[in-house]
């Protein structure tokens, strides 16, 4: 099996198996890119991450890492987008090992109450920053409409009780039950004594991390 390399697309490589028989291999995100993306005439080339002397320029982006920046632009639209770490909340914190590159940019772990200097070359640039919590459910996604702007990262998670085999409430050491919908915490006014069990499952809390205070609510 050998790649038409001609009938390359962003997303696509075609494969000549012989015989008049072909394969397309498509992929949701790009596997090729163009030094000039206006140049129609110029070849689709296989992307490359490696980290060349701190800089990645076989991509959609030219990724250039420093000593506390890291600073991407788009080949496509020319978007410039610098993230500076102005505080990094971690004696032993190295950049370059808490960088991780992907085909349409990088995700960069930061310890909690970090701080994070942003700036880019236009508004409503295509560069988009989002932050995830470790264990939180989704991204929160920053759309830049400001030049620039500075912020604390935040790891706070906020997490519920994901079924019913979760939770329980124990009144006076004797009744017991396992799919009630609420939990008492603290008095009730009675002269009962209430016990509740909450169990987190998924939460992905990494080794040795410090928990600044947990709450329930």
């Amino acid at each position: 099996m050998q790649e038409i390399v001609s009938l390359r697309t962003e997303r696509n490589k075609v494969y000549d198996l012989g015989k008049g028989k072909r394969r397309i291999s498509a992929s949701l995100g790009p596997v090729h890119y163009k030094d000039d993306y206006s140049n129609l005439a110029e070849d689709w080339k296989d992307i490359d991450l490696t980290l060349v002397d701190g800089k990645i320029t076989k991509a959609p982006f030219e990724l250039t890492v420093g000593k506390d920046s890291i600073i991407i632009k788009d080949k496509r639209t020319g978007d410039t987008t610098e993230l500076i770490i102005v505080e990094a909340a971690g004696k032993d914190f190295r950049l370059g090992k808490n960088i991780k590159l992907e085909r349409t940019g990088y995700k960069l772990n930061l310890p909690h109450s970090s701080v994070i200097h942003v700036s880019h070359n236009k508004l409503n640039s295509s560069v988009s920053i989002s932050e995830k919590a470790d264990g939180s459910d989704r991204p929160e996604k920053y759309d830049f409409d400001t030049e620039s702007f500075t912020k604390e990262v935040s790891s706070d998670i906020d997490v519920k009780v994901g079924a019913s085999t979760d939770d329980a409430i124990e009144r006076d050491g004797s009744w017991i039950n396992l799919t009630i919908l609420y939990g008492i915490i603290g008095d009730d006014g009675s002269t009962a004594k209430y016990d509740n069990g909450l169990r987190f499952t998924g939460i992905t809390i990494p080794d040795g991390a410090t928990v600044d205070s947990a709450y329930i609510k």
